[in-house]
């Protein structure tokens, strides 16, 4: 094992991610430009340029925007994003969909005459879950001679419209009426069944609703979504509700029954999975791919292995290791920055700052971005670590948040922390790397039709490089004019970001990364 030199690398490097913010011209929905005097000081001082964060140049097809899953994952491992619905939808249109690695095993079971529940989002977004692999699982299983199928469904109202789930459930509903084996039987919104958030008695109301059928009782989803809607209480924040007669018993999950998660992302759905495989140990659980839980399931489509990441290059040079960010982001640079591998994470040191739920949710942002500046100084003085790994995601909260006249405040919370979380960094003889996942906050009005939109940008994101030794130096990049990123061209794209941080931290690149340094 090759070891590094530690007294010829600056100590720590810092990678400082930073969910939704990426670069565009100025405009009524730009909620960045004019919020980040430190960001326009750094554009001045420090080499800064554009990178891609979408489409083909991160592995995504044509045209999809990347997420904060994505973008950590692509990031982290130096490699193009392997597209699991992508890879999914391919098989699909092959007629190879059952040629998935776990469906050896889920066959057994159809041909035993299970009961099936299936669970997941429902959402024309298909971010995080596709209406067309839920469909093509129902096919699969009537083909198998299964009993029943038992579909429970999270409604969206967050990447979609806020009451969108009533047609789509019509819409899905006229698929159940030719699949006489499977049955729409409860309902819930996003809030409980896909919270980020740490706030388990959330995941235990979708939890008791999924599996012993616990809700509000309606005979039909229409009645439910009428009379819910009428009370202004939408999609997202949908209460738990179970469909059946009120003389019918409750449907509930036996320890014989078959449980599959049907999201093609772990992202949001992870912790009530985690919170439903601790509880239910019994029941045969599948989950779509890999979530990276805490109990062992079996996953009908496997991410490829990979040999190393941009974490684990460090572990294996015995260089100490520290990932920090508040709720939200957790997963993402525990998880999904590391590939979705353990294996290494005993040499990693976690700090997360929890998300109150009891105060305004402008005041609980900033104070979780104060909390996490104060963390990360620690460490830096504390000078025990070599690589720091930070991400903040609050900007892409409010960006998601239908209320948006705080965003600018958060912007410049966020301004000043950073400016304090690098004057640490350069005191101690470190440097730093900021760089955003994706896009969104710079465009949150949709330029062509004038309206406001609720999902990532297609846009390029800043990419900083901060450090004394950097200061006033001129990699060869393009420099912006006046200080307008969005004049740029992207030099490059996420994949670079591994071998830059290797570089800088004077580490070989593995020739499995495709990414290239950008110093």
């Amino acid at each position: 094992m090759t070891t590094v030199n530690k007294n010829t690398r600056p100590k720590p490097v810092a990678l400082i991610m930073l969910e939704g913010w990426g670069v565009a011209p100025e405009s009524t929905g730009n909620k960045l430009i004019g919020s980040a005097p430190y960001f326009s000081h750094v554009i001045e001082h420090y080499p800064v340029s554009v990178l891609n964060a979408s489409g083909e140049e991160i592995g995504l097809p044509l045209g999809k925007a990347g997420s904060g899953e994505i973008g950590h994952t692509v990031i982290g491992s130096g490699r193009l994003f392997y597209d699991a619905r992508y890879q999914i939808d391919k098989k699909i249109d092959e007629n190879l969909f059952s040629s998935g690695e776990g469906f050896g095993e889920l066959v057994d079971f159809a041909k035993a005459g299970k009961t099936f529940h299936l669970i997941g989002l429902l959402s024309s977004s298909e971010k995080e879950a596709s209406i067309k692999h839920l469909e093509n699982i129902i096919i699969y299983l009537e083909s198998k001679s299964v009993g029943k199928i038992y579909v429970h469904c999270i409604l969206d109202g967050r990447e979609t419209n806020k009451n969108s789930g009533q047609k789509l459930v019509e819409e899905f509903s006229e698929f159940l009426a030719e699949h006489k084996a499977c049955q729409l039987v409860s309902l819930v919104g996003r809030l409980y069944g896909l919270d980020e958030k740490n706030n388990i008695s959330r995941s235990a109301k979708a939890f008791q609703l999924f599996s012993f059928g616990e809700g509000n009782v309606f005979s039909s989803a229409n009645e439910a979504f009428d009379q819910i809607y009428d009370k202004k209480i939408f999609d997202e924040e949908f209460p738990p509700v179970t469909i059946r007669e009120e003389s019918v018993n409750p449907t509930k999950i036996n320890s014989s029954d078959v449980v599959i998660f049907w999201n093609h992302s772990g992202q949001g759905i992870r912790q009530l999975a985690n919170y439903f495989t601790s509880n239910l140990t019994e029941v045969k659980t599948f989950t779509l791919v890999d979530y990276n839980l805490d109990t062992e399931v079996s996953v009908l489509f496997p991410k490829p292995a990979l040999s190393d990441s941009l974490g684990k290059i460090f572990s294996n040079n015995n260089l100490r290791q520290l990932r920090l960010s508040e709720s939200a982001g957790f997963p993402n640079v525990t998880t999904a920055f590391d590939y979705y591998s353990t294996e290494f994470s005993d040499k990693v040191d976690k700090k997360l700052i929890p998300a109150s739920a009891n105060v305004p949710l402008v005041e609980n942002i900033i104070e979780t971005i104060k909390e996490t500046r104060r963390q990360f100084n620690e460490a830096v003085q504390k000078s025990v670590y070599d690589l720091i790994v930070v991400t903040f995601s609050q900007i892409d909260l409010m960006a998601h948040n239908q209320e948006r006249d705080d965003l600018s405040l958060v912007v410049k919370s966020f301004d000043d922390n950073i400016k304090s979380m690098i004057e640490a960094v350069e005191l101690s003889g470190g440097v730093a790397v900021i760089v955003g996942t994706h896009g969104f906050a710079e465009q949150t009005i949709d330029p062509a039709v004038d309206k406001e939109v609720f999902y990532h940008s297609l846009n390029p994101v800043p990419c900083y490089l901060i450090g004394k030794q950097f200061e006033g130096y001129n990699l060869g990049w393009p420099e912006a004019v006046g200080g307008d990123l969005s004049l740029l061209k992207p030099i490059g794209s996420l994949v670079d970001i591994a071998p830059t941080i290797l570089t800088l931290a004077n580490l070989p690149v593995p020739k499995e990364m495709v990414g290239k340094s950008l110093i």
